[in-house]
């Protein structure tokens, strides 16, 4: 968990990035090499756990050794592209959120998005993950991140692009996180931005020789009520208020699950019933983990509730974001809308459903 404290920030300019972040970089985080890529290794030895490899803990890792750990998960992983993508988000993610909390620590804030992306492909390509060029239309709503002589593909014989699933995970990844934090940063220190957060949707990879070039989609930001929940939440787990977090949590939930089919934040229809009606209407999403945080949530929200220690909090974060996430991305048309606040009707009406419901 990261410091997101704001602190009488001073905003970056595009054309200051080149000669100011040499400045305010430190060798730990400008040198970080391929330290983040533990990461994707961790994640892929957890996704299949037959899959035997060497501890790379704070160790150096040789591009050769890299590809040769890759091909290996490639050759034994049954759906390697799904799980390179996962993990390449994961990563990006994470490392969003250390740019960003850096940059507020020394006092700093991209003026706009263009920035915080220019500023990433500055710390990517300093950092020999390859040379990054970037480009983002605000009015169009798309970026295109393209990354020459990648760390993926440098060096391999064949079809080079056989890591790439991993790097298209991990833009979509940084550009998720960053522009998130951004926005409500920004936001808190020089007043509220008349237009939603943007967010990448769907992004496509053209191979050109070595050159990976991704194209993504943005759109404004949905379920904007929760994601302040979410940021705001790890603002008071910093502080130790582990209640409000669950509070926070739980009100994130809610108020994403009505705004996907367009009720009003204030209707009271509990969160077990919607969620039997999403699933009854054959809506996917990780239902048992949804329902197990938000019991949590509401046992230690309340104002006599159990205490909630810190590996606890961490806990619901892990679980609550990532449905948060999931929700957001999720395509649902009106008729599908319609279908389930139906359903919400039916079952109010039947009262064949309590609290105790099995979500799974």
């Amino acid at each position: 968990m990261i410091e997101m404290s704001v602190k009488s920030l001073m905003q970056i300019r595009d054309e200051e990035i080149d000669t100011l972040l040499p400045d305010i970089t430190g060798i730990e985080f400008s040198s970080r090499t391929l330290e983040p890529l533990q990461n994707v290794l961790d994640y892929l030895t957890r996704a299949r756990s037959k899959v035997l490899m060497p501890s790379v803990s704070h160790i150096a890792i040789r591009e050769a050794t890299l590809h040769v750990l890759l091909d290996a998960f490639l050759r034994q992983q049954g759906d390697f592209q799904t799980t390179a993508k996962k993990a390449g988000e994961s990563v990006g993610i994470s490392f969003a959120r250390d740019m960003m909390s850096f940059l507020v620590q020394s006092g700093r804030i991209p003026r706009d998005e263009y920035t915080v992306v220019k500023i990433w492909a500055w710390f990517d390509t300093n950092a020999s993950w390859g040379n990054f060029e970037v480009s983002l239309d605000k009015g169009e709503k798309f970026a295109v991140i393209t990354v020459d002589d990648s760390f993926l593909v440098r060096g391999l014989k064949g079809n080079i692009h056989r890591f790439c699933p991993f790097m298209e995970g991990y833009v979509f990844g940084v550009l998720w996180e960053s522009l998130k934090i951004w926005h409500r940063l920004f936001s808190v220190e020089f007043g509220l931005i008349e237009r939603p957060c943007l967010e990448p949707r769907e992004i496509k990879e053209e191979k050109i020789d070595s050159t990976c070039k991704f194209t993504v989609q943005l759109q404004y930001e949905e379920l904007i009520d929760s994601f302040d929940l979410i940021h705001s939440s790890r603002e008071y787990y910093q502080s130790g208020n582990f209640r409000q977090v669950a509070l926070n949590l739980r009100n994130a939930l809610e108020l994403g699950f009505k705004k996907k089919i367009d009720l009003s934040k204030n209707d009271k229809t509990s969160l077990i019933k919607l969620i039997r009606a999403f699933k009854d209407n054959n809506i996917k999403l990780p239902y048992r983990s949804i329902k197990d945080a938000y019991d949590l949530t509401s046992k230690t929200a309340a104002h006599y509730g159990e205490d909630i220690t810190n590996e606890k909090t961490l806990k619901l974060l892990d679980d609550i974001e990532p449905a948060i996430n999931s929700l957001e991305r999720l395509q649902i048309t009106q008729e599908q809308k319609d279908a389930i606040r139906k359903r919400i009707d039916e079952i109010k009406e039947s009262k064949d459903i309590d609290e105790s419901y099995d979500a799974r």
